[in-house]
């Protein structure tokens, strides 16, 4: 049961779930579907990255952080929607990316900003 509140926790803070802004009963089963859709998507990509880069999901001395993965996940997913930056070039730079996913071994600093940077460079913005 953990394991499932830990899912909606992370769908609710990173996808939104909770922000269900339609009124009328098809919209919000469009909305939540949608939603859903995109959280079975960045799971397979989640999945997809484990398999060709198993060690950083191992490591014990400094763990990929799975929140800063899938919120990269959802900012792209979102992009890739909107037509911006593809799958193909943060799966191909994923090498690169690692070290603005990982935790820090001691004191935490935000780099989402950095990564941020990173990836505007890429899409040209």
């Amino acid at each position: 049961r953990w394991q499932v509140e830990l899912v909606f926790k992370r769908l609710k803070s990173l996808l939104n779930l909770d922000g269900l802004r339609a009124k009328d009963e098809h919209l919000a089963k469009t909305y939540l579907l949608g939603k859903i859709l995109a959280a079975l998507i960045i799971e397979r990509i989640h999945l997809q990255l484990i398999r060709q880069y198993p060690q950083p999901f191992t490591s014990q001395e400094r763990p990929l952080s799975y929140w800063r993965l899938v919120e990269l996940l959802a900012d792209q997913t979102r992009s890739m929607l909107r037509g911006q930056i593809t799958l193909e070039r943060i799966l191909e730079a994923f090498p690169q990316l690692l070290r603005y996913l990982q935790d820090e071994p001691r004191k935490r600093v935000c780099q989402r900003a950095q990564a941020q940077a990173i990836l505007s460079g890429f899409c040209g913005c």
